[in-house]
């Protein structure tokens, strides 16, 4: 009977880690799970999952991992259904996160209708996946039309225009880009993103100029915001010590 027991707590270990690392949990939850793999886990599932408002997520993510593309159909079978914006939209991002650049782009130009024709946040949308799709010269385009949008100065995508800017050979342009995006205590990740571009175009000096300031606010940080950003700011120390080498 007890052996029948193991494969269920090695699927409920297998899910609350997972769980755990979508959901960007502490550390001590890893440890608890890992460690206690039972009781760990059923004190992980109690007050992350159900002490939640609502179970039905937790279904939702284990239908998701069960099968990888159960959340692609519900979004397709939803759009197709009721072809709202923010239906479209969804479906949209789910295309982009699995690679599907090319139905990524025919969902987001559909919303480009109507009151939407000029959706700043399309616009975002579609310059991020022509991006990543390496169509730089097309996302350099939706970036200019983003250009007055007060917004886009905090997005990923104003990083991504700032990038296509420099890869079709604008690279002027591109630091303009870039400098509006460089902030005391704010932007980090678009002045690391900076930081390798001034390494890349091998001004090492004023790479590690920015690098070193980063680092400083680092450490003025309280250390609930330096938890946050551990991650972000163990690749600034690498790439610091990189420039130093």
């Amino acid at each position: 009977m007890i052996r029948f027991l193991f494969p269920i707590i090695f699927m409920m270990e297998f899910f609350c880690i997972y769980h755990a690392f979508k959901n960007d949990k502490e550390m001590k939850w890893f440890f608890l799970i890992l460690f206690l793999p039972f009781i760990g886990s059923m004190i992980y599932m109690y007050i992350n999952m159900f002490n939640q408002p609502s179970i039905d997520d937790i279904t939702e993510t284990v239908k998701a991992t069960i099968e990888p593309d159960y959340k692609t159909e519900k979004l397709e079978k939803a759009a197709e259904f009721s072809g709202t914006f923010n239906n479209k939209i969804r479906l949209g991002d789910e295309y982009t996160e699995k690679g599907r650049y090319n139905d990524a782009i025919k969902i987001y130009e559909s919303c480009l209708e109507g009151f939407n024709a000029d959706s700043p946040e399309v616009f975002m949308k579609l310059l991020k996946v022509h991006y990543l799709k390496e169509d730089y010269t097309t996302a350099v385009d939706y970036g200019k039309k983003l250009e007055n949008e007060k917004h886009f100065e905090k997005t990923d995508e104003k990083i991504a225009y700032a990038w296509a800017l420099h890869y079709t050979g604008d690279s002027e342009t591109a630091e303009v880009a870039f400098k509006s995006m460089d902030g005391y205590f704010s932007n980090y990740k678009h002045r690391y993103e900076y930081a390798l571009f001034l390494k890349g175009q091998n001004r090492n000096d004023d790479a590690l100029g920015l690098t070193k300031e980063l680092l400083d606010e680092f450490g003025q940080m309280d250390k609930k915001e330096q938890r946050m950003k551990k991650e972000l700011f163990k690749v600034i120390k690498d790439l610091e010590r990189e420039l130093l080498s």
